[in-house]
């Protein structure tokens, strides 16, 4: 265990993995406020892949970021008032 808790299962995270299973296609669905922690998020989660060599924290942080790009697709109002701090 590299001493990262895992991101609980969600009802919505296959649907999440089905629309947005690339990065790519997760930063373009997120709101333009939200792109710049994105980028932060994903290139913290892919240095420490390249320094553990484990990937655990780099589908974490894909599945947290997918059910932000799903809450952002059903409900554009909803993900804009929440504060992320991912």
């Amino acid at each position: 265990m590299d001493g990262l808790e895992s991101v609980p299962e969600w009802v919505g995270d296959g649907r999440a993995a089905a629309l947005f299973g690339s990065p790519e296609l997760i930063r373009a669905a997120l709101l333009p406020e939200h792109v710049g922690e994105f980028d932060a998020a994903f290139d913290a989660a892919l240095s420490a892949a390249r320094r553990t060599l484990r990937l655990d924290q780099l589908r974490s942080t894909l599945q947290v970021w997918r059910r932000v790009a799903l809450l952002t697709r059903e409900n554009t109002e909803a993900a804009r008032r929440a504060e992320l701090g991912l």
